[in-house]
């Protein structure tokens, strides 16, 4: 899986922005399953999101913040889960 974690290339995403505005993170590697997506997707970019997974050219990581739930990411995330992916990368923080 090729997911580019590093700071400054996150900055690029709108939601890499939140990384700097994080008193802690870490990468977290979990089951897309083991994250609750409470309401429907967009399933046009599901597919979307699947297609560029699959093509490799899907680099944003999804990113959980503590007390809050998943902020960005979300389409990623069902896109890794109907891939049957076993385990992906989250950066998981608290906001300062």
């Amino acid at each position: 899986m090729n997911v580019n974690l590093d700071t400054q290339y996150l900055n690029n995403f709108r939601h890499g922005k939140l990384v700097t505005k994080l008193y802690n993170f870490t990468i977290r590697w979990v089951s897309p399953d083991s994250i609750n997506i409470p309401y429907d997707l967009d399933s046009g970019e599901i597919k979307r999101a699947k297609q560029a997974i699959k093509d490799n050219r899907r680099q944003s990581p999804v990113v959980v913040l503590h007390d809050i739930g998943i902020v960005a990411g979300l389409h990623n995330l069902q896109a890794y889960s109907e891939l049957k992916y076993d385990q992906i990368p989250i950066i998981y923080g608290k906001l300062k």
